[in-house]
């Protein structure tokens, strides 16, 4: 069904009634995303910034944070999933949010892979609407967040319109999505425009992505701001994130200029869209639009914003440095791509064990920065393994194993995201060969052969077991949609494992190497 129709008839939001104002106003529309739990001297540089451009513009400043803000640091994996909640207590990103005075948060791909539940908790726990038109329920088919909100700044009307990448599809597990549906949102997204723009008649009209800034010529249209930006008219400003990248720029619609801008991730930058607009009588007279990137590293740390979490950033440290088990050998990640190492091993090791699969598959959830032999903390697995993805088992054939690896060693360095290496198997790649003629597998890790017609089973991470990366679907030529018939099992969340393993044994270095052998030879 169309995203439009969906909210005509599944949902009903309050217009704001129109003023006849005449005058020149200043309005400020600062963003930005990917925060990725970092709520404390980042988040009060955001806080203390934007309290100072209140007063320089009178108030009249919106401020949108564009997602995956729940996810990725220790203190959101202990206000998700450790912290014990007295009755009605809100989460501390709902706290944050009401503080700091939010006028819209965007739905992120990692704020859905923390689940529903906890997603739902900091939503209705704060004030701050929640935006993504493009997610609904599977059983009412309505919007399971408000699709846009209207801020009102002294008789100046913006629209906010909240979108969501609907790549998270291939990235996340059926059970991290159960009863919702995120749809592809630029096949709708003028028609979505024009309706907003009609019904609520804003000056202003701000399409805020949780998406990436992308190319204007993007066959992935869904997922580009720049796209967006050169090809749906009714857009003053498109705010974008996800892909980590700063920019700042505009796209010829047809009729205007629109700004793109893209903060970039932690809340190391602010996104600025300045906008002078003169109305006669409701009508605008015209319209000056202008961005800029504020580099947050010169602004003072909030203190009040610091002392009113001081207790809960407490908590934080506490659980985040206890010691959990002992690692005896530096663990380097940064070596996956040339040999098995600990980083790699840890993670087979971890993988085999929970699953009893015959292989399995790493990626590197890090490049750079490597733990010390010594204590283990939860500060160190977060550091090893900072995502929420669930351990897959699946089945494939050897022929799907080979094509897997060919393909992984197609990527290698020169795209790390979609690149792994196999645990439980011996084999080999030659990088004089020809793509496709790379990989030769040996044998299995205890010296049993590999047949390419037999059937095996592969443990991997969630992102890979439903298409991350493309691996999955290259190897085997299955769809979105035909990857459940080869998932067979599903466990708990691999950083869970790591931190169970820690704190249930010091397995030794020379343990792990028993898990994989594999070389690369051929290289220049």
């Amino acid at each position: 069904m169309r995203i439009i129709l969906f909210i005509i008839l599944a949902f009903s939001i309050v217009s704001c009634k129109s003023q006849k104002i005449t005058g020149n106003y200043n309005i400020g529309i600062y963003a930005h995303g990917d925060i990725h739990g970092r709520f404390g001297r980042q988040l009060s540089q955001v806080c203390k910034y934007i309290d100072s451009i209140k007063t320089d513009l009178d108030a009249n400043v919106i401020l949108v944070d564009l997602g995956d803000n729940i996810h990725g640091d220790n203190s959101t994996h202990y206000f998700n999933y450790v912290h014990e909640y007295a009755p009605a207590e809100q989460h501390i990103y709902s706290r944050i949010a009401d503080y700091i005075g939010y006028d819209a948060i965007v739905v992120g791909n990692h704020d859905i892979e923390t689940g529903r539940t906890i997603l739902e908790k900091v939503k209705n726990g704060t004030s701050v609407p929640y935006l993504a038109a493009n997610i609904v329920t599977t059983d009412s088919g309505k919007p399971l967040f408000e699709p846009y909100t209207i801020i009102d700044r002294n008789g100046i009307k913006t629209a906010i319109i909240g979108l969501t990448t609907h790549e998270v599809k291939k990235w996340l597990g059926k059970e991290k999505i159960e009863g919702i549906d995120i749809l592809p949102a630029g096949n709708n997204i003028e028609e979505l425009v024009e309706y907003v723009n009609q019904k609520e008649k804003p000056h202003i009209t701000v399409l805020a992505m949780h998406g990436e800034t992308g190319s204007p010529d993007d066959e992935n249209y869904t997922n580009s701001g720049r796209w967006m930006a050169r090809n749906v008219s009714g857009i003053d400003v498109v705010l974008t994130s996800h892909d980590h990248i700063p920019y700042l720029g505009k796209e010829w619609n047809g009729s205007d200029s629109v700004i793109i801008i893209n903060s970039g991730p932690y809340g190391e930058k602010l996104s600025g869209v300045q906008i002078n607009i003169s109305v006669d009588d409701g009508n605008i007279v015209s319209k000056d639009i202008s961005g800029y990137l504020v580099d947050m590293k010169n602004v003072a740390y909030d203190s009040s914003y610091l002392d009113s979490f001081k207790e809960d950033f407490m908590k934080v440290d506490a659980f985040s440095v206890q010691k959990l088990g002992y690692t005896d050998a530096p663990i380097d990640p940064s070596l996956i791509f040339d040999s098995p190492c600990v980083y790699s091993n840890l993670l087979h090791y971890v993988q085999l064990k929970e699953s009893g699969a015959d292989i399995s598959f790493v990626s590197p959830t890090k490049f750079r920065g490597t733990i010390p032999a010594g204590d283990i903390s939860y500060n160190d697995i977060l550091a090893l393994y900072p995502f929420e993805n669930i351990l897959y088992k699946v089945s494939l054939t050897g022929h799907q194993i080979k094509n897997y690896l060919e393909l992984s060693y197609g990527n290698w360095k020169s795209k790390p995201v979609s690149y792994d290496c196999a645990g439980g198997l011996k084999y080999s790649v030659d990088f004089s060969k020809p793509m496709g003629e790379r990989v030769t597998v040996k044998s299995f890790i205890n010296g049993n052969e590999f047949f390419p017609d037999s059937t095996y089973t592969a443990a991997m991470a969630s992102y890979r077991a439903n298409g991350g990366g493309e691996l999955l679907f290259e190897a085997t030529g299955l769809h979105l949609g035909q990857l459940d018939g080869i998932h067979i099992e599903k466990y708990g969340a691999i950083k869970d494992l790591l931190y169970n393993h820690f704190t249930g044994s010091n397995i030794s270095s020379a343990e792990l190497s028993q898990v994989a052998d594999w070389n690369i030879t051929g290289l220049k």
